[in-house]
């Protein structure tokens, strides 16, 4: 199976969380790893029928920083291991 992988250091997921979706869509990526993301643990990042994996900074620097996610679309089979 041929699948796209795409990774965006997005500064701020939340003021860019359409601009995220949509690339999701016309791109037709798979699979894509997020950095940057500035994101508590209280806010959500979540995007229609795709699987979402994050790691958010818990002790930054500055009040918000850092942050990881990686979304999965749902034809992938996918697992995780500890």
């Amino acid at each position: 199976m041929d699948f796209t992988l795409g990774t965006a250091n997005v500064n701020g997921y939340r003021s860019r969380r359409h601009l995220i979706a949509n690339l999701l869509k016309t791109d037709r990526v798979h699979v894509l790893s997020l950095t940057e993301t500035h994101l508590k643990p209280s806010q959500a990042l979540s995007i229609a029928n795709f699987t979402v994996y994050r790691h958010d900074r818990l002790n930054p620097p500055a009040p918000v920083s850092g942050g990881t996610a990686l979304l999965f679309h749902p034809a992938l089979a996918i697992s995780v291991y500890n």
